[in-house]
């Protein structure tokens, strides 16, 4: 579920890890939010094979067309 609303169940994350992470830099993010593009991968059905081929196809899309979340982008300013 938080993979698809950044807003749902933050306290376990945070509460966890408070002192170590600046949460707010995304605790007010939305699931419309271009920075919080989660890749689901359901592998139900999927062989080991199959999840390796589409993670690493996510990746490569990534790599090629760039994520708001690059360094460069300067997302948490």
């Amino acid at each position: 579920m938080h993979a698809i609303d950044p807003q749902w169940e933050q306290r376990v994350i945070r509460d966890a890890f408070r002192e170590h992470y600046a949460w707010d830099r995304w605790c007010h993010w939305t699931p419309e939010d271009p920075r919080w593009r989660v890749k689901l991968v359901d592998t139900t059905t999927q062989s080991v094979t199959e999840t390796v081929d589409t993670v690493a196809g996510w990746i490569t899309r990534v790599r090629l067309h760039g994520t708001p979340l690059a360094r460069a982008a300067a997302w948490w300013e």
